[in-house]
């Protein structure tokens, strides 16, 4: 944990930035489905992309706070910087997970 904390501010907002990114990715496919199945309307379509992108945001605001902090101060140690560093690792499985199952339904590699 402290080796993260040690880390060059930059390298630490990039890779807020990037569990960001992947969480919108991981995310919308099952808000997508919920949302067709369940709530579509034609005067709602944006609705399952601000959902993800505001879990993304959320996601970003709970690293920034946990792994970045104030610019000019030393970031402190809390108990949710495990927690943080763990969810992150699993949402980055899951979406390579999710590219490597998109990747097995299409004919992008078939030999023709």
């Amino acid at each position: 944990m402290e080796y993260i904390l040690n880390l060059p501010r930059l390298v630490r907002i990039l890779f807020v930035g990037f569990v960001a990114l992947c969480t919108v990715l991981a995310i919308f496919p099952l808000v997508d489905r919920i949302y067709l199945a369940y709530f579509y309307h034609p005067s709602t379509i944006g609705i399952a992309a601000y959902l993800s992108v505001f879990m993304g945001a959320m996601m970003y605001v709970f690293g920034w706070l946990q792994l970045v902090g104030s610019a000019g101060r030393r970031q402190e140690p809390s108990r949710f910087v495990v927690p943080y560093l763990v969810l992150s690792f699993l949402i980055i499985v899951l979406d390579v997970l999710l590219i490597i199952q998109g990747l097995s339904m299409t004919d992008a590699f078939a030999i023709s």
